[in-house]
């Protein structure tokens, strides 16, 4: 399985940090994708979990934004069973294409992989990240910190989505803090070397 090289002090999957999850007795763990067969896993899952859908367009689910952003994946045993990408903004990081395969959505499973999600974004020294969330996963959401901005926006023929927002501590991996003013220090700069799951900090750095 495609576990990648990970430093010991950022590891890469969150059961190595005292977040285990586990779903109905096998470890969920995440990953970030970081081959064309991780690529090629991701979109499987977001077209099982989307095109199904009633008013679905392909080109709205597997847009353009798919090659500029970061894509993880969480995994049940060794089965690959959800994804989401990360867009890097200026001011935040973007949860977008959120996909679960239905046999395997529950709180375990969503839990493992936001909780990487932000000890990813939060090691890269962003302090915010916003999401549209499908209605029936706000409370979900709300349970790991989000609060909602705004009002729900038509998204499919039966679905909404729901403007989301959580807050970051400011835990940036050592090299990165200061950001752009760090420019041309050596930390600095052979910290954009590294990958970016070893960029990241503990989750239970980030949220309680």
């Amino acid at each position: 399985m495609p576990d990648g090289s990970y430093s010991a002090e950022y590891p890469q999957s969150t059961m190595d940090v005292g977040i285990t999850q586990r779903w109905r007795g096998k470890p969920v763990r995440v990953t970030v994708a970081e081959s064309f067969d991780d690529l090629v896993r991701a979109r499987v899952i977001r077209g099982i979990v989307w095109l199904a859908q009633e008013g679905a367009r392909y080109d709205v689910q597997f847009d353009r934004n798919d090659t500029c952003a970061t894509h993880l994946l969480v995994w049940v045993g060794d089965e690959p069973v959800g994804t989401m990408r990360i867009r890097w903004l200026p001011d935040q990081a973007r949860f977008e294409k959120l996909s679960v395969r239905p046999d395997y959505r529950g709180m375990p499973v969503f839990r493992a992989l936001a909780k990487f999600a932000f000890a990813l974004c939060a090691g890269k020294g962003y302090r915010a990240v916003t999401s549209l969330a499908i209605e029936e996963t706000v409370k979900l959401w709300k349970r790991l910190g989000a609060t909602v901005t705004g009002e729900a926006l038509p998204f499919m023929a039966d679905k909404n989505m729901v403007p989301m927002k959580l807050e970051l501590p400011a835990v940036a991996y050592p090299a990165l803090k200061g950001g752009i003013a760090r420019a041309g220090n050596p930390d600095f700069e052979m910290a954009l070397f590294i990958p970016e799951a070893d960029l990241m900090r503990s989750p239970s750095e980030v949220s309680a």
